[in-house]
């Protein structure tokens, strides 16, 4: 499957746009739209280099398309398209291993989908501190995650 728009318009709005480096609240060297990579997939370094708005769309795309991979290995249940772009979402912020041993992904693949959607809430923490912007983040996911379906997928 492919993530939806409304997904990837969620992603964005969260992550912002920056074209410097710099590092994000959980200390890693983060540019465009949240990425960690270069376009080769080498891990970010802390430099002057910069990357413009197509660039980042583009990295931005590329990422979603690994995230989808990993994330359909994951599931073993069919799920609607914004159900499915809540959990890229959530994978793109916190990575796949933290949603592949997550409570969220047991409930999904169990069709709890409305313990699935409480589940969001409970991630919140970076290093041990509640950030509002998590809290705010895992709200807008899980209304994504229980809302009517959109199958308008990214380019």
């Amino acid at each position: 499957m492919q993530t939806n728009q409304e997904a990837t318009d969620l992603i964005k709005f969260w992550e912002g746009f920056r074209s410097a480096k710099y590092h994000c609240s959980a200390g890693v060297v983060t540019w465009g739209y949240g990425s960690t990579r270069d376009m080769s997939g080498r891990r970010l370094v802390m430099d002057n280099d910069t990357i413009t708005k197509d660039e980042a769309e583009a990295l931005l795309r590329k990422e979603l398309r690994a995230f989808e991979r990993r994330l359909d290995g994951m599931l073993k249940v069919e799920l609607n398209p914004n159900q499915y772009g809540a959990c890229v979402s959530f994978c793109y912020n916190l990575g796949s291993n933290a949603f592949k041993s997550s409570t969220l992904r047991r409930k999904i693949n169990r069709s709890n989908f409305e313990g699935a959607k409480k589940e969001f809430k409970r991630w919140v923490y970076c290093r041990g501190v509640r950030l509002n912007g998590l809290i705010s983040r895992r709200r807008d996911e899980a209304t994504l995650f229980a809302s009517a379906a959109s199958a308008t997928p990214t380019d």
